[in-house]
């Protein structure tokens, strides 16, 4: 994505399975230390959006045959090797949708919703009475709840952006590549 690129976050937790039963082995007294348990390795920057197996399904989903010829799993999976410009084209386009759909169908409020809710206080019920609408209190439950909600929803819109930002940029290049084949040509 380049220079401009968000810091993304990751938890990687493969081999946690493994550290729990080094966990349970250790307290058991069989083992004298438990390797990586409870440190996940997290990972600032780079071009991580979203998991590199949904990645590698959604290019298979949306292949041809053809494509997929020679590929191994693990190229799949990697932002860094594409199938073809279309195909990178339609999966982003793909993963924008799907993130859409979690953020609509997840919540019943929008991001401004829960700020604004957060911001006054009150949040509203849904019930209305004689053309006014019905508010409960923000509760310090509540309040942990909204904040969740809104920071879950920030994710979602950065996720979804950085997979914009990455679909313009292989637009661009695509459009650039085919000038140039027809200027060659």
């Amino acid at each position: 994505v380049g220079s401009s690129a968000a810091v993304w976050p990751v938890v990687d937790c493969q081999g946690w399975g493994a550290a729990a039963a080094a966990a349970g082995n250790a307290a058991a007294g069989n083992a004298t230390e438990a390797p990586h348990i409870y440190r996940p390795r997290v990972h600032l920057g780079g071009d991580i959006l979203v998991d590199k197996r949904l990645l590698a399904a959604v290019r298979v989903l949306l292949s041809s045959g053809d494509e997929l010829e020679g590929r191994s799993l693990r190229e799949l999976a990697e932002w860094a090797t594409p199938l073809s410009s279309t195909n990178e084209m339609v999966t982003l386009k793909a993963l924008v949708a799907l993130i859409g759909l979690v953020e609509y169908a997840d919540f019943d409020t929008s991001l401004e919703d829960d700020l604004r809710s957060l911001a006054s206080g009150r949040i509203p019920t849904g019930h209305t009475d004689w053309g006014t609408e019905d508010y409960v209190s923000v509760t310090p439950a509540l309040d942990v709840t909204l904040r969740y909600r809104v920071e879950r929803k920030r994710l979602l819109q950065r996720v979804r952006e950085g997979l914009q930002r990455r679909l313009a940029d292989v637009k661009h290049r695509y459009v650039t590549g085919q000038r140039a084949l027809r200027s060659a040509g």
